[in-house]
């Protein structure tokens, strides 16, 4: 006879070792079992696993389960979760709230926890969630075994997706999933090959063009040409009818892509426009603009050299003086950092008669190019407004602000003196208060006071009488910082006015 049956377990202990009778025992007891209350801490110790919106404040702890991989726990929150909604209990926790649990399961592919959720066994009766198959496929790497589960075993709502969803998985390339939506009968769009080219998936390109029947439009071939993708462009144009249309050979142009406009040239007749020649030229592709000059008859727009004056592109400028005869038009000359170079301004000083403004010095100067400010000084007559002297103080270019108070011509406001105060160049301040007449504003001490520029704070209120503003600083102590304002004053002896 063995142990057990000299011994016979106790009543209770059976009781226990019943689920049936344990699920029936604790349907009754209130609060969260321990293996839950552990699971919480745990979870609430450490960063949360997250897959886009999941885990949800509602529904967190049946997330964060699902989120874990923790089948014990989920199948336990399920159980309290079924048992308080059979009761009809209307303060069901929010922790324990069916809120797209379906979806945290598709979103973590947790296709095991999913069946749980779903088997009247294990949880409380709920409707299918809509739309979980938008998620799946949205999801970096697929998973078809939780994609099967859902098209054999959800109902239409749940799994339909709109052509607009189906093309953009052949638009981001995943040749995989496009078989796979392909086999189960989803519907696509010509846009799906439209943006398989565009982007230069020529796998998924070539596995519709073999496979359905939608097709394209002359967008795939245009963009795959202007996002520069040589081979996507020779299929379509070997096994396509659609063709293109002339912003193949604009857009390459444009970006530089000059095997997929030789391409184009030497195999269609699409054409292009003056687009492509002024575009490249803007941008700087100077081979792309030699090819389009010796090989093609569209020719180009004043466009071409203003963009390429624009953005300082010297080469093609050069090009375009030598070869092309549209020369530049009568607007405004666009000044920048990118073509504020002497080189360019010197070339458009000798060959650009038009769309010169004082513009040419301010900029040059607000940006500190001093041989620039010198060649225009010296070879211009346009001269500059007060924004060169204002701006150059402003950023500290006393380089420039000596030079131009040097000329004799050039005029300032008080703006320059506060701005070059507030922002903590005292050399600047003290060459204007030295060589200059405009002064500032109660701004210039006020700005140094509140930035902390204590050497200009010395020479302000050692040299100058203008004060700072007393409600600025008394706004300032009210926002913040009253400790380092106080000590300023107190350490300088200066009176507001």
């Amino acid at each position: 006879m063995t142990t057990a049956a000299r011994h016979p377990a106790p009543p209770a202990l059976l009781a226990l070792a019943s689920p049936d009778l344990w699920r029936h025992v604790t349907a009754f007891l209130t609060g969260y079992p321990l293996l839950v209350l552990e699971f919480a801490r745990r979870v609430r110790a450490k960063p949360a696993v997250r897959r886009g919106a999941f885990p949800m404040r509602r529904g967190w702890l049946l997330h964060a389960a699902i989120a874990e991989g923790d089948t014990r726990v989920l199948e336990m929150l399920l159980e309290m979760q079924r048992h308080q909604a059979a009761a009809s209990d209307s303060n069901i926790d929010d922790a324990l709230t069916a809120t797209h649990v379906q979806r945290c399961a598709v979103a973590f592919q947790r296709l095991d926890l999913l069946q749980r959720c779903t088997d009247s066994r294990h949880a409380a009766p709920m409707q299918w969630e809509p739309e979980l198959m938008a998620l799946a496929v949205q999801l970096a790497t697929p998973d078809f075994a939780l994609m099967d589960w859902l098209a054999d075993h959800c109902p239409h709502e749940s799994v339909a997706l709109t052509p607009q969803q189906v093309d953009a998985v052949a638009a981001r390339g995943d040749a995989e999933l496009v078989r796979w939506l392909h086999a189960r009968g989803y519907a696509f769009t010509a846009c799906a090959m439209d943006d398989a080219a565009s982007n230069g998936h020529l796998d998924v390109v070539r596995f519709l063009h073999d496979s359905r029947s939608e097709g394209c439009t002359t967008h795939a071939m245009d963009a795959a040409a202007t996002n520069g993708h040589a081979a996507v462009v020779a299929y379509l144009h070997a096994r396509r009818p659609e063709g293109a249309t002339t912003s193949a050979i604009d857009g390459a142009a444009k970006h530089g892509h000059l095997t997929v406009v030789r391409f184009l040239h030497d195999h269609r007749r699409d054409g292009c426009t003056t687009n492509a020649m002024d575009d490249a030229a803007r941008h700087g592709h100077l081979d792309v603009v030699a090819f389009l000059h010796a090989h093609r008859d569209e020719g180009c727009t004043t466009k071409a050299m203003d963009g390429a004056a624009d953005n300082g592109h010297l080469a093609v400028l050069q090009f375009l003086l030598a070869h092309r005869a549209e020369g530049f038009s009568s607007k405004p000359i666009s000044w920048s950092p990118r073509n504020m170079s002497l080189p360019i301004v010197q070339f458009l000083h000798a060959h650009r008669a038009t769309g010169w403004t004082t513009a040419a010095m301010d900029r040059a100067a607000g940006i500190g190019h001093l041989d620039v400010v010198r060649f225009l000084h010296a070879h211009r007559r346009e001269g500059c407004t007060t924004y060169a002297l204002d701006t150059a103080a402003g950023r500290g270019f006393l380089d420039v602000v000596a030079f131009l108070h040097g000329t004799g011509e050039a005029k300032c406001t008080t703006y320059a003196m506060d701005s070059a105060a507030r922002e903590g160049h005292v050399d600047v301040v003290r060459f204007l208060h030295e060589h200059r007449s405009e002064g500032c504003t109660r701004a210039a001490l006020t700005q140094a006071l509140l930035k902390g520029h204590e050497p200009v704070v010395q020479f302000l209120g050692a040299n100058r009488h203008e004060g700072f503003s007393l409600a600025t600083l008394m706004q300032a102590a009210r926002t913040g910082g009253p400790d380092q304002v106080l000590a300023l004053e107190r350490l300088v002896g200066c009176r507001s006015s």
